[in-house]
């Protein structure tokens, strides 16, 4: 029953820390900007527009890109250590290892996707 326990965590983590390296590069921060203009008749309108962006876009834009990859590092290392406790099967010291680093991976992904979502541009 105990390895089918650290089966299970050690699969769920690899899965959470995938989850987290993709979501990284796919655009899901939005910013709507609202902006003056004319219509055909020459009236004074309001457009809105909608733009996407992803963390790396948003961390990049401004060179904070270090730390995004400084995330990636440490959720690279945390598939890793989730990956060892599979193969190595009644590793005390590495389960340890693989719980303690998982929590940091989660840790640095909060600060840069915050990071990249507290960004604003100017429209």
């Amino acid at each position: 029953m105990e390895k089918n326990r650290v089966l299970i965590t050690a699969i769920s983590k690899i899965v959470i820390n995938c989850i987290m390296a993709v979501l990284c590069f796919i655009k899901i921060i939005q910013e709507v900007a609202v902006l003056p203009g004319f219509d055909e008749n020459g009236e004074e309108i309001t457009a809105r527009e909608d733009y996407f962006f992803s963390v790396y876009e948003k961390l990049s834009g401004v060179g904070l890109s270090f730390l995004l990859w400084a995330a990636l590092a440490i959720i690279v290392a945390s598939v890793i250590l989730s990956v060892l406790c599979i193969v190595i099967k009644d590793n005390k010291k590495l389960s340890i290892a693989s719980r303690i680093v998982f929590g940091p991976s989660i840790c640095m992904f909060l600060i840069a996707f915050l990071t990249a979502r507290l960004i604003w541009y100017n429209y």
